[in-house]
């Protein structure tokens, strides 16, 4: 988890990873039942003189200790001269992430990402392979259009989708030295990864997650499950409009891949990128600032996503509602409809989970899908539960497929700001 050093209380993220990432985080995942571990990460050089903010970064997540049974570390990175930005300093360490953890699989996110719901192993595996959630399709912005790329300039691949698209980002461990040691073969062996990463960032900027998708889909295939979110009403040909540079320029490599069968089908995400995800709208910046939206959010994420809900007839739908004073009297948000505030209960599905950041399902498959999508997801975790057996001890009895309290891997939360310390 690295760590921005903010040392002044009016910014709007000095709080963020407690009220936003560290809130949500123990709501909504069985920690007690896992074997994760976390570690934060700070800028060396800046830890002495912003000493106060260290403390109370370092005071904030200690109590929790408890729930990190793979322990939970505070550590001091030292600069490099591989980096031109503080923001591309903290993406270099993504790529050294296993130099952190020996976790099978580390699991990157946000201090601004806010969990949804309760988080079922399913929803970050599929078959035991990780899920990849990404963007598919011309971005249509001159920023995003440099992710393209900087993955081809790294990879030698063409991008087949942006996967900074969603959270968490899970990827097995030993596939970042693979991904480094492509990288450098790829650039002729004589320079080191950092000194390659320094060299394609200074006109391009750092776009991690897309370089380490790209890796994956082309050599790692079989190991991990896609997801794309088109850019444009399905069926999309690939061609029209034309992709970015350095972007796959046909996707019909996705056909006839029994890989790839399902991968526009609308998974819902576990996580919102709050900062960037509107309440009720589009315009950027509100959840994250708003204590009230952020009391709203996680109000609905308990009151709407089973196993925490039960099967109600006072509202006449399963799993939708729990019979409980917190529930009984929300409005469940949507964003606006043609005829006012449409609820949860109207549209059928919860619609925050089929959004992110300016990604809206709906605005590309029939709401039938997302509905289908939802309710499979309902159906895979409405009867697992929390039990304790003679001795104490809990252990996790499912009925259908087992929550992730019960995964046996371990899984090392890893958690990265936009803005680093050294950029303020």
């Amino acid at each position: 988890m690295p760590m921005a050093l903010l040392n002044n209380p009016r910014d709007a993220r000095y709080y963020e990873y407690e009220t936003l990432f560290l809130r949500s985080l123990l709501l909504f995942w069985q920690l007690d039942h896992m074997n994760a571990s976390i570690r934060l990460l700070f800028d060396e050089e800046f830890i002495p003189q912003r000493r106060g903010v260290y403390d109370m970064i370092v005071d904030t997540f200690k109590p929790y200790r408890r729930h990190f049974k793979g322990g939970m570390e505070f550590t001091a990175t030292q600069p490099s001269a591989n980096y031109h930005t503080g923001s591309e300093r903290q993406q270099l360490m993504m790529f050294w992430a296993d130099n952190f953890t020996a976790a099978e699989y580390v699991a990157f996110v946000d201090s601004d990402s806010v969990f949804l719901t309760m988080v079922d192993r399913e929803d970050l595996f599929e078959d035991g392979k990780p899920v990849i959630n990404g963007k598919s399709g011309p971005s249509g912005d001159a920023f995003w259009q440099r992710g393209p790329m900087f993955s081809y300039s790294m990879t030698g691949r063409e991008e087949v989708m942006r996967c900074m698209s969603y959270f968490p980002v899970v990827i097995k461990t030993a596939h970042l030295k693979e991904l480094r040691e492509h990288v450098v073969r790829q650039h002729g062996g004589n320079m080191t990864f950092d000194q390659i990463y320094f060299g394609e960032t200074a006109t391009l900027g750092a776009f991690q997650f897309n370089v380490m998708c790209t890796y994956l889909f082309y050599y790692k295939q079989d190991e991990y499950k896609f997801y794309a979110h088109p850019t444009m009403k399905l069926p999309w040909d690939g061609i029209s409009p034309a992709p970015d540079p350095g972007m796959v320029q046909n996707y019909s490599l996705f056909d006839n891949n029994p890989n790839l069968v399902d991968i526009y089908e609308p998974k819902p995400r576990i996580a919102t990128h709050s900062r960037y995800r509107g309440w009720k709208s589009k315009y950027m910046m509100q959840i994250g600032q708003s204590r009230q939206h952020m009391n709203m959010l996680m109000q609905q994420g308990i009151c709407i996503s089973p196993p925490l809900v039960n099967s109600s007839d006072k509202y006449h739908v399963s799993y939708t509602h729990r019979d409980d004073p917190i529930c009984e009297n929300i409005t469940f948000f949507q964003k606006p409809g043609m005829n006012g505030i449409h609820t949860v209960q109207e549209l059928g599905y919860y619609e925050e989970m089929h959004i992110f950041e300016f990604l809206d399902w709906s605005t590309v498959v029939p709401e039938a899908k997302l509905r289908a999508q939802y309710h499979k997801r309902i159906e895979r975790i409405a009867h697992c539960d929390m039990k304790f057996n003679a001795d104490g001890e809990s252990v996790c009895v499912c009925v259908c497929v087992c929550v992730c309290a019960c995964l046996r891997v371990r899984v090392h939360v890893y958690v990265y700001v936009y803005v680093s310390s050294s950029l303020c």
